[in-house]
């Protein structure tokens, strides 16, 4: 059985540091940050930005019409839920009653007054 020691935090820590490729290295000199300043200013004062961007006006104005066409077609009723009765000629006294939902859903119920439990 073998016992296996894990390492200690301070242990990695310094196993990160000898293994660091750039850890050795010095920082840059003053004249050589200076260049790189003055050479990314230089990069970003020629890169302008449109005031006016159509992609995001055109998807967000797209978006709200889709919205308004979901609302508006949820919250409409074309057919509002109203009983319907009709009388089915037979030789039994028989009641039909329809119900329509808004979403298509239909309910026909048979009334027989006949009918005994």
């Amino acid at each position: 059985m073998t016992n296996h020691r894990r390492p200690q935090r301070d242990e990695i820590r310094e196993l990160l540091r000898q293994g660091d490729p750039a850890g050795s290295d010095t920082a840059l000199e003053a004249d050589d940050v200076a260049r790189m300043r003055r050479r990314i200013m230089a990069e970003a004062a020629t890169h302008r930005t449109p005031f006016f961007r159509p992609m995001p006006t055109f998807a967000t104005a797209a978006m709200v019409v889709l919205m308004l066409v979901i609302g508006w077609t949820f919250l409409r009723s074309d057919d509002p839920v109203t009983p319907v009765e009709s009388a089915i000629e037979s030789d039994r006294r028989t009641r039909q009653i329809q119900f329509s939902t808004p979403g298509g859903t239909r309910i026909i119920w048979l009334l027989d007054s006949e009918f005994e439990v």
